[in-house]
């Protein structure tokens, strides 16, 4: 079988489809006296939606995961905002003590009869 998964380098990657392979190969090989081999992904299925049924949120989260996609995971983030007053408190500090001290008015424009 070709090497999947990962980024390059990323020694993990193939663990993680190893374990894939093996979950994959055990449901489809797996029987009992209630369950025909190859049935037993359906069988979990139908669990996962009667504990959905009953009221299981976990339940409930993984169908709407699976059906809809995860949702995007928001994190407010105030790193950013720290950094823009320090750099805005920066500026304005500079610019204080560089640009001249304006007057209080500005200056007075010559007048042309």
């Amino acid at each position: 079988m070709a090497k999947r998964g990962g980024q390059p380098g990323n020694q993990s990657a193939s663990k993680g489809t190893e374990w894939r392979d093996a979950l994959r190969k055990a449901i489809k090989t797996y029987q009992d006296d209630t369950i025909k081999r190859g049935h037993a992904l359906r069988h979990i299925a139908k669990k996962v939606v009667t504990q959905a049924l009953e009221g299981d949120a976990t339940a409930r989260n993984e169908i709407a995961n699976r059906l809809d996609g995860k949702p995007t995971e928001f994190r407010e983030s105030r790193v950013h905002t720290t950094v823009e007053t320090v750099a805005v408190q920066a500026t304005s500090d500079w610019l204080t003590e560089t640009v001249p001290e304006r007057t209080s008015s500005p200056p007075e424009k010559p007048v042309t009869h």
